[in-house]
């Protein structure tokens, strides 16, 4: 007995050992997994803390047109506690502008976003038509949902080839008096499309673009490529690229995204789809089918005869459609600068400093100095027929016409 007592008394005791230091280990491992989740947790709300920073920052900065003053970047100092200030960096990409936010380039939450305008300007008309000592007159099926700003004469219903105007009424509580002059385009565009005019071509054609056919981020140089093939032609070009020409036919199988167009004239060929904001001094033609998606545009700033953008039934643009005449102006409404027709839609700011035939429809805003409909050999000035003109305010519009104005996100872009 005395023996196997002192057997089990020898085994006991590294036993006890044993269980002691593996209690201890454990609450060692519970010490660490919980000095782990702290760090974890330190780590989550700083990075939740930065994003929110960024967020602010963004915010402030879409509510101050002014903010940048000028400048092309800037640094907001969110608090008083010495905390790193936010860099933003802006840049103007066609009608709409690149904006960088972010502690610094090599910030991970860094983020980049294409944006424009909230509203296109302090009217927020569904329709301005310039005052030119006639009423607006309506025909057919047009309708207006929206502000609508008509000469002092006011609106005729009328009836054409026996066919009595059947659109929806107008409340008077819409209607608002125009001017003889569409609002103003902002400065800062002149200066753009001159900066546009004076940029230097790279040596190298638009096949040779670097990754070509792959997305140029904005935060690379930006390419400038130069095309002068005759006829149609098959584009691969995405992202921060300008595309310069003196007449650009685009195939319809040509992949096209974000890029700007710098040319006399434009055609874009059936079946295209893609994005592209397109500047132009003679004229642009869609023809039908085609679809120029959000953000996408048309600046046309004449320097021919008669500027006009044809956009042909089926087709859409989905951002904006803008011809600055300069002093000319179509007293014979004989040269329209837009035609739109049945079938065609346009999404977004419609701006046309000069006479329309439009058929189609506009969702968005529309500021025209003339229009017409012209039918059983005759022309009826100032006139709507079959028209649908409509407020449509989930898209952003150009950053174009004159005034302080909130900005809206597009989308985020690299």
């Amino acid at each position: 007995m005395r023996h196997s007592k002192l057997h089990i008394e020898a085994f006991s005791l590294p036993t006890v050992i044993i269980i002691s230091v593996l209690i201890l280990l454990l609450i060692l491992f519970a010490f660490s997994m919980k000095a782990v989740d702290l760090q974890n947790y330190t780590a989550f709300h700083i990075q939740k803390q930065s994003r929110m920073d960024l967020n602010s920052a963004t915010a402030l900065y879409m509510c101050d047109s002014a903010i940048m003053k000028g400048a092309d970047s800037i640094s907001i100092q969110l608090y008083d506690d010495g905390e790193a200030p936010i860099s933003l960096e802006r840049r103007q990409w066609g009608l709409y502008e690149m904006i960088a936010i972010g502690h610094s380039k090599e910030d991970p939450f860094r983020r980049r976003y294409m944006m424009g305008r909230k509203s296109e300007c302090d009217n927020e008309a569904a329709l301005w038509l310039c005052d030119r000592n006639r009423a607006l007159s309506l025909s057919g099926r047009a309708s207006i949902s929206g502000l609508v700003y008509i000469p002092l004469n006011g609106i005729n219903f009328i009836e054409i080839a026996g066919e009595k105007y059947s659109g929806d009424q107008i409340d008077n509580e819409m209607l608002r008096i125009s001017g003889r002059s569409l609002p103003e385009v902002s400065e800062d565009v002149w200066t753009y499309l001159d900066s546009l005019e004076r940029q230097s071509v790279d040596t190298y054609d638009f096949r040779n673009v670097p990754g070509s056919g792959k997305y140029l981020s904005f935060d690379e140089p930006t390419a400038k490529v130069h095309c002068d093939i005759p006829g149609t032609t098959e584009f691969h070009l995405n992202g921060n690229v300008i595309l310069y020409g003196s007449r650009i036919t685009i195939s319809g199988k040509s992949e096209i995204r974000d890029i700007l167009i710098h040319a006399g004239t434009v055609t874009i060929e059936s079946g295209f789809r893609g994005s592209a904001q397109i500047f132009c001094t003679d004229s642009v033609r869609i023809q039908s089918g085609v679809t120029l998606e959000y953000p996408s545009g048309i600046f046309l700033n004449s320097a021919g005869e008669d500027p006009c953008v044809t956009i042909k039934n089926g087709s859409r643009v989905d951002g904006y459609v803008a011809v600055y005449d300069g002093d000319r102006y179509d007293y014979a409404l004989e040269h329209p600068c837009l035609r739109l027709e049945r079938g065609a839609d346009v999404r977004g700011l419609v701006y046309m400093d000069g006479s329309c035939d439009i058929a189609g429809s506009i969702k968005g805003a529309t500021y025209i100095k003339d229009c017409f409909y012209r039918g059983n050999g005759n022309m009826y000035a100032g006139t709507l027929y079959d028209t649908r003109i409509e407020r449509e305010d989930s898209l952003a519009f150009p950053i174009m016409l004159d005034g302080p104005y909130r900005r809206k996100i597009i989308k985020k872009v690299y």
